[in-house]
Parts: C-alpha cells; structure tokens; sequence
C-alpha cells in the first residue's frame, strides 16, 4: 500500500523536490532533519514520512527474515531459500560467505538493491535507447555511487600545482 502511494505523494511535493530538497539534505545530519521534518506542520510532508517509514519497516523486516533464513543452517528452508536467483538473496549470500573485515553492514546490502531498481527503473523508461545525460544525472544512488568511487579510486592520484 505504500508503495504505490509513494508515487502521488511525491508528486505532492514536487515544489520541495525540485528545488528545495537539493539545498536541504546538505543541511545538518538525518537525525537533525529528521527532527525537522517531525516539528514541521505540513500534511502532505508528514505524510510523506510516513510512507516512507513503512517501506523502510517492511523492507528491513523482509531483509532480516531473508537474512535468518540464510544463516539458520539447520532450517530446511534454507534447501528452499538457497535455490532463489534474486539479486538480493544472491547480496545477502555474498555478504555472509564474506570475511568479518570484507562483510558489508545490512543497510549497504540494502543500498545496492536499492540502486538496482533505481537504474533498472530508469533502463525501463528508455527501452534499448541509450539513457540521457540528464536522467543519468537525475538518478541520486547512481551520483552517489560515482562520487564516492572517485573519491576512493581518483583517476589522478596527485596533481602538481604551479
């Protein structure tokens, strides 16, 4: 139910998406905005919130039970589990066969699945037709993604300043 109200709620916000949010998420921490968001007495915005607290409680829950069935080793729907070709039963299997130094936190599993659909919604939109620069650009996780690979791997290690 809430996600298919995420789509008309977001549309209600539309002012505050495009051009205040931007500015916004720059502003304090997520619990500072959070915070916020709670004093704030706009409708449509503390609607919003709770619809995404819904998704964010549902798919925690989805993944923590995912995630007990994967390492119950002694259930027998783990013979049932292990036979699924999802891509966030595959991450989760990944991430718990990893060492405890390579193992990524749940909420990063959860990331990568979460961009998954953002550029498969994306791909969806454009068919086999290359995606425009500025849709690519419009995708959040994907420029997260990207800034953070090049803050960790820069293509140039050094520069000279003269």
């Amino acid at each position: 139910m809430a996600a298919k109200e995420f789509s008309s709620a977001t549309d209600d916000l539309l002012f505050l998406r495009e051009y205040l949010l931007p500015t916004l998420i720059k502003i304090g921490s997520p619990q500072f905005r959070r915070f916020i968001v709670d004093l704030l007495p706009w409708k449509k915005l503390r609607r919003f919130r709770d619809i995404v607290d819904t998704m964010d409680r549902v798919t925690t829950h989805i993944f923590e039970e995912k995630k007990k069935i994967l390492v119950d080793s002694h259930s027998s729907t783990v013979k049932q589990d292990g036979q699924r070709k999802d891509l966030l039963s595959i991450l989760m299997k990944a991430n718990i066969a990893a060492t405890s130094e390579d193992r990524l936190p749940d909420k990063e599993v959860l990331a990568q699945n979460d961009l998954r659909n953002e550029v498969t919604g994306a791909l969806r939109n454009y068919g086999d037709s290359d995606i425009p620069y500025d849709e690519l650009m419009s995708l959040p996780l994907m420029d997260a993604v990207c800034r953070e690979t090049l803050r960790l791997y820069p293509p140039l290690t050094f520069v000279t300043r003269v």
